[in-house]
């Protein structure tokens, strides 16, 4: 498989929390109570799930009139944003720790290097060549991995978007090149920030 770690600075992306997906903590919830997960943006849906009070670093992916979209357990559900605060120990940008795809299944992990994994071949390990943001638009970055003659592109959209195998939401895209002497292939998936 191939594996890819980048740099935690890869992807400059504010984590406002208007910039979503961002990261939160349960906040101001009783010690003896717990933060119910619904299946839609509202108060009478059915309840999937519940977060403890001392539940951290939730990936919200987007918000609908005072709720948040989160990943719990196998799908993904609603619970109110009253009762989230900004994780503290949010990266100044936010940026995905883990981006993945199918048909192939690939993965991109993030780490101080660029590996890149891919079903039935072996890691390619890559040096960070740069990375930055779109010019004029906040919501998309890219990065460089280059080794040799091989070179390596990854294009992270924020937006919607599913695995297609799951009935979780993510709220970044990835697009990636990779260029080696064995040819040219383009790989797109979903990204999270944990």
């Amino acid at each position: 498989m191939i594996r890819i770690c980048i740099a935690l600075l890869f992807l400059a992306l504010p984590a406002q929390a208007q910039n979503l997906p961002a990261l939160y903590d349960v906040y101001d919830v009783a010690s003896d109570d717990v933060l119910n997960v619904r299946t839609a943006p509202n108060s009478s849906a059915e309840i999937i799930g519940a977060l403890t009070p001392a539940a951290k670093d939730i990936e919200v992916i987007r918000s609908k009139d005072g709720w948040a979209l989160i990943n719990y357990g196998e799908r993904a559900g609603w619970t109110s944003m009253r009762y989230l605060s900004v994780a503290k120990e949010n990266p100044l940008h936010s940026y995905p720790a883990q981006c993945f795809g199918t048909e192939p299944f690939w993965s991109l992990k993030n780490a101080d290097e660029v590996v890149f994994e891919l079903a039935g071949v072996g890691p390619l390990e890559f040096a960070l060549a740069g990375g930055g943001t779109a010019s004029g638009f906040t919501g998309k970055s890219y990065i460089l991995g280059a080794k040799d003659k091989a070179r390596l592109t990854a294009i992270i959209t924020r937006g919607s978007c599913n695995d297609g195998m799951s009935d979780h939401e993510f709220g970044l895209n990835a697009d990636i090149v990779l260029q080696t002497a064995q040819g040219t292939a383009l790989y797109s998936g979903c990204c999270t920030l944990k």
